[in-house]
């Protein structure tokens, strides 16, 4: 009986390969052997565009023309990470601007909102326009080569169809007869006329616009979820912040002990972070902040960290900020340490600040 040693198949972590989402692995995807790989999983054949001397306001990701009928052009976004909204608004972004007819979105992994969103976007667009999600994953036997795999998660409707046609016939089936040459050349493609551009694009820009009211109504229920978390651990952690109503908006009060001043605690749901923030207004804002910058290094050292102290005369305003970048409020895996952060910093904030703020006069 002959015997086989056998490996183990072994997933690789992207950002081992691949560092930067521009440089590396939009460069990767660019490739002739990547397109192809690319091109297998959504079933077409993927020539890179040159796009030396094209002039935009805009960095486009990756851009293609399928060599199949039509040859329009095809955008590929490329993430490193899950999904996100600003990723997908530069992809419709690009689209507008080159009036593609197949926009690709690669990336780690997929939200289910953003599967969805796709889904719906290939229902409310007529058949010309198709916008493809594919998870790619690294994996190696032992010392192999990496072998890059990309999996479909979102497809136009009917796509099977289309591909199965356009395979040919199925196995089994009898070949089709090589047509005869003809000495009559066939005619160019008909450029798109004025109006079949308006249209891609007028279409484009409404797809873009709901994208965003949906978006929007998404984050909106997602902020109340996250600030409504955040109450709940406050006071289930027994903390002495006393948090005001959980609001669907990107920020949180808290009293600190005088009418002018608040303590807000906000994220930013689109770019990532977190962070915590004393907000001085109107009144005397300048002379009240400019007390308190007086005495930035103790306050400083007894909160732990480097705060930013930020001014605003033109809105009779001063700002004490303290921010985490490394941090995604739309993951809720990371809710309950995000939550632990924001309760060690409030309560930092509020010992070091409402014992001075005190001072001031009018406190609440």
């Amino acid at each position: 009986m002959i015997q086989f040693d056998f490996g183990r198949l072994e997933q690789v972590e992207l950002r081992t390969v691949w560092v930067s989402e521009d440089s590396d692995f939009a460069t990767w995807l660019a490739r002739g052997d990547s397109l192809a790989l690319l091109g297998e999983a959504i079933n077409m054949d993927l020539e890179l565009e040159d796009t030396e001397g094209w002039v935009s306001p805009y960095p486009r990701g990756v851009v293609c023309r399928s060599r199949g009928s039509g040859g329009g052009y095809v955008v590929i976004e490329n993430q490193l990470e899950h999904t996100d909204q600003s990723h997908l608004g530069q992809l419709l972004t690009y689209a507008a601007e080159l009036k593609a007819v197949t926009m690709v979105w690669v990336a780690a992994e997929f939200t289910q909102e953003d599967r969805n969103t796709l889904d719906w976007l290939n229902e409310i667009t007529n058949n010309n326009i198709q916008f493809f999600g594919l998870e790619v994953e690294l994996w190696r036997i032992g010392e192999s080569p990496l072998a890059p795999k990309f999996y479909l998660v979102s497809k136009p409707s009917g796509w099977e169809a289309s591909a199965v046609a356009s395979e040919g016939s199925s196995p089994g089936s009898a070949p089709s007869p090589i047509p005869t040459p003809s000495p009559i050349p066939t005619p160019a493609p008909t450029p798109a006329t004025d109006t079949d551009e308006t249209s891609l694009e007028d279409q484009l820009q409404q797809v873009e616009n709901e994208l965003q009211l949906e978006y929007q109504l998404v984050e909106n229920e997602l902020q109340m979820e996250y600030w409504q978390a955040l109450r709940k651990h406050l006071e289930d952690g027994g903390s002495f912040i006393r948090p005001g109503t959980p609001r669907s908006q990107n920020w949180m009060n808290f009293d600190v002990g005088h009418w002018r001043l608040r303590m807000t605690a906000f994220n930013n749901m689109r770019e990532g972070g977190i962070g915590v923030q004393l907000v001085i207004r109107e009144g005397d804002a300048e002379v009240s902040y400019n007390t308190l910058y007086q005495q930035r290094g103790e306050i400083g050292a007894e909160i732990g960290d480097a705060l930013e102290w930020r001014e605003l005369p033109e809105h009779k305003q001063g700002q004490v900020m303290l921010r985490k970048y490394n941090a995604d409020p739309t993951n809720r895996s990371q809710w309950q340490e995000q939550h632990n952060w924001f309760r060690e910093k409030l309560e930092a904030f509020d010992r070091a600040f409402r014992p001075r703020i005190s001072t001031f006069g009018a406190a609440n």
